[in-house]
């Protein structure tokens, strides 16, 4: 994954506490890194949940990222509008 300055797509990592004011409009990528509710009010193209914020969850969120790894898995609570398996296409 290249890191740029600006200019790239935006990956925005949300986390425990945070709230529908720190969800960022216009990123490519949201990522939910403890709890997966926010993202029923994201409104970017790609969700993501790792449930974590371990070096273990965020490598393989890199691993996704980057094309490396497909995202598997399926939720564990329902997130209002979302489905409980991962998306593809």
């Amino acid at each position: 994954v290249e890191v740029v300055p600006r200019g790239g797509r935006v990956v925005h990592l949300v986390g425990y506490g945070d709230g529908t004011g720190d969800l960022r409009s216009g990123a490519a990528v949201t990522v939910a890194m403890d709890t997966p509710y926010l993202l029923a009010r994201a409104t970017s193209p790609v969700l993501l949940a790792t449930y974590s914020s371990s070096r273990a969850s965020m490598t393989g969120l890199a691993r996704v990222l980057a094309g490396k790894a497909e995202p598997t898995g399926r939720s564990p609570v329902k997130v209002a509008g979302l489905p409980a398996t991962t998306c593809g296409d």
